[in-house]
């Protein structure tokens, strides 16, 4: 049993804002992220990093495509939330908390792979970071 079989509608609501707040606020961390690939990883990619950042670049685009499907079905149950609201019954009410435990869950789990994603990535843009800099030093010292 999950908090939304029992929270007043109006509180769901406010959850589900929250949630496109949380969905604005990724975008953009994305971008910055896919930003930082382009600009830094790539071209320091050498054989042995190669492999980790394929696999990272493919999993900012599934990010992405997430996000944009979980955006969608936010703004979907806040229709349904308005349907909700101008004909209220049982049957309309008990579907709407279904679906918004199954966004629960469906966050819960993007927010999972979100931070593992982007725990590697800011792991390797350190490396190349660093390696980066050495590469400048020993230019300027030869």
């Amino acid at each position: 049993m999950g908090y939304w079989e029992y929270t007043p509608v109006e509180e769901l609501h406010r959850r589900s804002q929250f949630w496109l707040s949380e969905t604005a606020f990724w975008k953009e961390e994305l971008k910055f992220m896919r930003k930082l690939v382009r600009n830094h990883l790539l071209y320091f990619m050498d054989e042995e990093r190669h492999p980790e950042t394929t696999r990272l670049t493919q999993g900012l685009l599934s990010l992405k495509n997430d996000l944009r499907t979980i955006e969608d079905n936010i703004r979907e149950h806040e229709s349904h939330l308005k349907t909700l609201l101008l004909a209220r019954t049982e049957r309309k009410e008990k579907a709407f908390r279904r679906e918004h435990g199954s966004l629960e869950h469906l966050i819960g789990q993007f927010t999972e792979d979100y931070k593992t994603t982007k725990k590697k990535l800011f792991r390797e843009a350190d490396a190349v970071l660093k390696e980066e800099k050495v590469q400048r030093l020993i230019s300027l010292a030869g």
